[in-house]
């Protein structure tokens, strides 16, 4: 698969193009329950929310007051919007007084013996899930659990992935291409996801009730040059995206072990092995308590899923198979994008120009070169993410490039924005619209106009208004909740 960027766009102007707008969308968004006053509701997760057939597209992830929707996989964007719609209206109807929080981080918390964790008596595996829980709450702390983001699941459509296939590599049988293609995505996203963490970060601040995660984070940080490079007083000035931060979902496991994405067979070994590790704090604390389970295990991970990486593969698991099994027996079904936190500006916490633009940046991982990332490449690109979740908003930020050289977190941009570019008046030229262009012309003056930026945006709004945190997520939510339309001063993302 060594095709250069240039040689795939002459490739699709000399061919179908119209594939390249083609796939399967599904997309997860989570948010808070919460009260008037800003502070996380402490009912039960409504029952009506948990019937068989709304519990198809809600969920809970790690609290009771933490509702997740699920759409079904799309092949139109535009139908993951509508999907997306009905699930929030159906909502809204079913939490009576209470209002859904439009943060990716937290609202008001109380103490973290009084987070009440997510209970699935309705489910065959609940009591698993719950302790599944409990294990994150001795681990981490319940406030890190209590974040919540937009999962983008994608996958090509089989008429995009045989016509590649055809050109890249016939010799090959179709499920190594699909797998060596997604993993080839993979490291660029890993490469350039600080890209979408500048452009739709939107997590800068926090409520005082979070702060004492920044303290217990900064204390237990082993890194030299997270400690060297970061100041709490530059981190509250400068921040994007708490939410993919140090202070959110970090990458300590991957800093801890090195990850490999270079094949599915090195990634599932790796992954293995990191699971196949005791951990001695986790053995101190132990697997049951006053006779009761509080951990799956003692191991480094309790399952895949703790592995919170951005991106992860996924394949539909039989009856007893773990996701690592199920991936090593039939391949990448589809990827997850775990990037995105929610957009306050819409009530769906994201756009369906958002989503036009994660398309673009996704063809860009496919498109560009991708040579096997070393550790110290694959390192340099988490320092990276680290650098613009925590001080994207700080002038002439310099970043560290493939070749370990510095650049100018804006010089680079407008590169990337440049290539991107390119292929949005491929797909506009090949389907006869003007779709895709003019998205990528408002991210590049994004770009040049950092004021535009969602984390920005965010941070004008409450120092106009004179608000916290919280009466800022207030306000909005009580408007989404009035509401059936996005607020018409919003966002144009």
């Amino acid at each position: 698969m060594d095709f250069t960027f240039n040689q795939i766009i002459s490739f699709f102007k000399h061919n179908q193009a119209e594939g390249l707008e083609t796939g399967n969308w599904g997309i997860e968004r989570e948010t808070h329950r919460i009260n008037s006053d800003g502070s996380i509701a402490l009912t039960p997760h409504p029952k009506v929310l948990a019937t068989k057939k709304a519990s198809q597209s809600i969920t809970l992830d790690f609290a009771e007051s933490q509702l997740e929707f699920m759409t079904k996989p799309h092949d139109k964007i535009e139908k993951v919007i509508d999907e997306l719609n009905k699930i929030y209206d159906f909502t809204k109807k079913q939490i009576n007084d209470e209002l859904m929080w439009p943060f990716s981080m937290p609202p008001v918390l109380p103490d973290e013996e009084d987070i009440p964790i997510a209970r699935f008596p309705h489910l065959a595996d609940g009591q698993d899930k719950e302790t599944y829980r409990e294990g994150l709450s001795v681990r981490y702390g319940k406030k890190i659990q209590m974040i919540s983001g937009i999962h983008y699941n994608y996958s090509f459509s089989d008429q995009l992935i045989d016509q590649l296939h055809q050109a890249m590599a016939p010799e090959q049988s179709r499920q190594a291409f699909i797998n060596q293609l997604y993993m080839k995505i993979s490291r660029n996203v890993l490469t350039y996801r600080w890209l979408i963490t500048y452009l739709f970060g939107a997590s800068p601040v926090v409520d005082q009730s979070y702060r004492s995660v920044f303290n217990e984070k900064m204390q237990a940080c082993q890194s030299e040059w997270f400690s060297q490079t970061f100041d709490i007083k530059e981190i509250d000035r400068y921040a994007t995206s708490l939410r993919t931060s140090r202070f959110g979902y970090s990458t300590a496991i991957e800093d801890k072990y090195h990850i490999s994405y270079n094949s599915l067979t090195e990634h599932i070994n790796d992954l293995r092995h990191v699971l196949s590790i005791d951990n001695p704090k986790y053995e101190k604390i132990g697997v049951n308590k006053n006779g009761r389970r509080i951990q799956l295990n003692t191991k480094e991970l309790q399952s895949e899923a703790e592995f919170y990486a951005p991106i992860r593969f996924r394949q539909v698991q039989k009856e007893d198979e773990t996701l690592l099994d199920a991936l090593e027996q039939r391949g990448i079904q589809y990827f997850e994008l775990r990037l995105l936190d929610l957009n306050p500006f819409d009530k769906l916490a994201i756009t369906k120009e958002q989503l036009q633009f994660i398309h673009l940046f996704v063809l860009y991982c496919l498109f560009e070169e991708s040579a096997e990332l070393t550790e110290t490449q694959q390192m340099n690109a988490n320092q990276n993410q680290q650098l613009v979740a925590l001080l994207g908003r700080k002038p002439n930020l310099t970043l560290i490039n493939q070749l370990g050289e510095n650049v100018q977190l804006e010089k680079w941009a407008l590169e990337i924005i440049e290539k991107i570019d390119r292929i949005a008046c491929l797909l506009d030229e090949a389907i006869g619209t003007d779709k895709y262009m003019p998205i990528v012309c408002q991210m590049k003056g994004n770009i040049e106009n950092p004021s535009l930026i969602l984390s920005q945006q965010m941070v004008n709004e409450m120092t106009n208004a004179n608000q916290t945190f919280a009466e800022y997520g207030i306000h909005l939510a009580k408007q989404y909740q009035l509401q059936d339309t996005k607020l018409k001063r919003v966002s144009k993302v």
